[in-house]
């Protein structure tokens, strides 16, 4: 039978970083275009776009806030659900050998569930520290 927990090892994707600081940066580099040589653009008009663009940027950057956050929850979501399935396979496996201790084919047995859902719960925790780590 094949082992599908190992299909399963894939990290989830690890949430995308916002960008500080680019509405500030947009702001600048579109007023230095408006006030460059020959772009007759008056300072009332000026304000009105930059208003503008900062209106439609904010409201940007919450909506992208609100995604970052729901992708945040679903990876810690699928993250910790993989990590319990592991861990929760190598507790019922010692609470088998607490029950029969005497029963040495069953210990062996389950010993063998318990390391085996205990280096995989590992192995999905490195992969996240991998996928984390940074490039370079």
């Amino acid at each position: 039978m094949p082992d599908r927990g190992d299909a399963r090892l894939m990290v989830p994707t690890p949430p995308t970083p916002s960008l500080p600081g680019v509405p500030e940066r947009l702001r600048h580099v579109l007023s230095s275009v408006l006030e460059e040589e020959g772009a007759c653009v008056p300072a009332p008009v000026r304000e009105r776009i930059l208003e503008a663009l900062d209106a439609q940027l904010s409201t940007l950057l919450q909506d992208e806030h609100a995604r970052e956050l729901e992708r945040r929850r679903q990876f810690v979501s699928r993250l910790s659900h993989d990590l319990r399935n592991h861990l929760s396979a190598a507790r019922m496996g010692a609470q088998m050998i607490v029950r029969c201790p005497e029963n040495v084919e069953r210990v062996l047995a389950f010993s063998g569930k318990i390391l085996d859902g205990i280096e995989r719960a590992d192995r999905k925790i490195q992969e996240m520290l991998d996928a984390y780590r940074p490039q370079g």
